[in-house]
């Protein structure tokens, strides 16, 4: 079966993405970045890179050093 939207495939390698802005975004691998974005991770299977992120991924208001109350 096709899959529609690549996040669909269980078996996807994925990378993370990271922009100037310190976001992140899981992204297919093989498909061409978006401009802006470098990998900073993989390509490895979809659970490998959730797992990079919840390593890696700091809240918005965390970043700077700000915290926000």
């Amino acid at each position: 079966m096709e899959h529609l939207n690549p996040f669909d495939d269980a078996q996807l390698e994925c990378q993370v993405l990271s922009n100037a802005r310190r976001q992140y975004s899981l992204w297919p691998a093989g498909y061409p970045l978006p401009a802006g974005w470098q990998p900073v991770f993989g390509p490895q299977p979809r659970a490998a890179c959730d797992s990079w992120l919840a390593q890696h991924w700091q809240e918005p208001t965390q970043i700077g050093g700000h915290h926000h109350v």
